[in-house]
C-alpha cells in the first residue's frame, strides 16, 4: 500500500469519525440553579427542598438520572448546603417556590470526583414532531403555537432538566408535506428536509395516544445529518397516567441518550492536545476565544503555545480524551472545522478551526 493510499484511507476514516459527531447546539445557562415547589418555609421543608434542588442540579450537569445511585453523590445530597450559594422563596402561579443556587465549580468538581458523566453547556436541540391522538379518534400535530396541558408539561420538563427541545411551526409547507400518519407510521424520509430548516441537531417522531386517564407513547430519535440511513438513535415506548409523567419519560429518554453521547467522564490519565485556530485578527479576538474555551467543562486548563501570523495554537489539558474534545468542538456553532492536517511521520494528526465570534 502506497503512502498516498494510506493518507487517503486515514482521511476518509477521520471524515467519517468527525461527521458522526456533528450536530447543532444551543448554549444552556443556569445549570447550577433549580426551582422546587415546597409546602412551607419551615426548616424541614426548606432543607428537603434544598436537597431536592441539588438532585436536579446534579442531573442537569450530567444528563444521567442514574448518577443518583452513586454513593458519593448520595452522600453529598445529605449535606446540600456544602455546595449551596444562596436560596430564596417566591410565589409563582399559586405555588411556593424555593429557588436555590449552588456553587458551579464545586458541583462540577464533585461530579468529576465521583467519576460520573459531566455534560457541558453546549447541547443539541431536538425538534419534536409530535402527533396526539384523542379518545374521539381525531388527532393533532403539536406545533410551537399549541397550548395544552401536554405541550406545557413537555416544555416544563425540558427546562427543568436543561434539555433543549422545540416544536415545528407547522406552516403551509409543513402542513401540506406531512400528516399525523407519517409520524405514527415512521415515514422518516419525509422529515429530514423539513427538520433541516431548524437549528436542531436531532428530530424525534413522537406518537401519543390519549385513552381515558392513560397515555401511550412511542419515541424515535434521528440525527438530522444522517439522511438516508433512517436508523433511530433511540426507540422508546411506554404508558403514563398523567401528562407530567409522560413528559418526564420523554425528556429522560433524550437526556440519558445525549449524556451517553456527549457527556465526559474524567479520565485517570487526561489527554493533552494542541489545537490551532485560524483567522484570529487581533488581541481582543484572542482573549475572547481563550475565555470562551475556558467555559467548556471538558477543558481543565489551557495556554497559548504558539502564534503564527493569524493562527493561534493552544496547549489544552483535558478532563477526558481528545475525541471527547473533538465532539465538543464539533457541536459548537461558533467554532468551525477548517482543515484536517495529516502528519505522515507520526500519529499527531490534528484539526484546525476557525473562531466565528470576534
Amino acid at each position: 500500500m502506497t503512502l498516498n493510499t494510506k493518507k487517503l484511507i486515514l482521511l476518509l476514516f477521520c471524515c467519517f469519525l468527525f461527521s458522526s459527531f456533528h450536530s447543532k447546539a444551543v448554549l444552556v445557562q443556569k445549570l447550577n440553579e433549580a426551582s422546587i415547589t415546597v409546602k412551607s418555609k419551615s426548616k424541614i421543608d426548606t432543607n428537603s427542598g434544598i436537597a431536592k434542588a441539588l438532585e436536579h442540579v446534579f442531573i442537569k450537569n450530567s444528563g444521567s438520572f442514574s448518577i443518583l445511585n452513586n454513593e458519593q453523590i448520595k452522600s453529598s445530597i445529605k449535606k446540600p448546603r456544602n455546595l449551596m450559594n444562596q436560596f430564596s422563596f417566591e410565589e409563582r402561579n399559586g405555588e411556593l417556590k424555593l429557588n436555590v443556587v449552588f456553587e458551579e465549580q464545586k458541583v462540577l468538581a464533585l461530579l468529576r470526583s465521583a467519576k460520573v458523566p459531566v455534560w457541558g453547556k453546549q447541547r443539541p436541540s431536538t425538534l419534536l414532531w409530535t402527533v396526539l391522538a384523542h379518545d374521539s379518534n381525531d388527532f393533532e400535530i403539536m406545533s410551537e403555537t399549541t397550548v395544552n396541558e401536554l405541550s406545557q408539561s413537555i416544555n416544563v420538563a425540558a427546562n427543568e432538566y436543561s434539555v433543549p427541545v422545540l416544536f415545528p411551526i407547522m406552516d403551509f409547507t409543513e402542513s401540506t408535506s406531512i400528516s399525523g400518519t407519517d409520524i405514527k407510521e415512521l415515514f422518516v424520509d419525509r422529515f429530514y428536509e423539513l427538520s433541516a430548516r431548524y437549528n436542531a441537531g436531532y428530530f424525534a417522531l413522537v406518537s401519543i395516544s390519549e385513552s381515558g386517564s392513560m397515555y401511550s407513547y412511542s419515541l424515535n430519535l434521528y440525527n438530522i445529518d444522517e439522511q438516508g440511513f433512517n436508523k433511530a438513535e433511540i426507540i422508546k415506548s411506554g404508558k403514563a397516567k398523567t401528562s407530567p409523567e409522560l413528559s418526564q419519560a420523554l425528556i429522560n429518554s433524550l437526556s440519558e441518550y445525549y449524556s451517553k453521547k456527549f457527556a465526559v467522564i474524567t479520565a485517570d490519565d487526561s489527554d493533552i492536545v494542541h489545537v490551532t485556530f485560524e483567522e484570529i485578527s487581533d488581541l481582543k479576538g484572542l482573549i475572547s476565544l481563550e475565555n470562551y474555551l475556558k467555559e467548556f467543562t471538558i477543558i481543565q486548563s489551557l495556554y497559548t503555545s504558539g502564534i503564527n501570523n493569524r493562527s493561534v495554537t493552544f496547549r489544552i489539558k483535558l478532563y477526558g480524551t481528545k475525541d471527547d474534545l473533538y465532539r465538543t468542538l464539533k457541536l459548537d456553532k461558533n467554532i468551525v472545522e477548517s482543515q484536517f492536517i495529516i502528519d505522515s511521520n507520526n500519529a499527531n494528526n490534528s484539526i484546525n478551526y476557525r473562531w466565528q465570534v470576534q
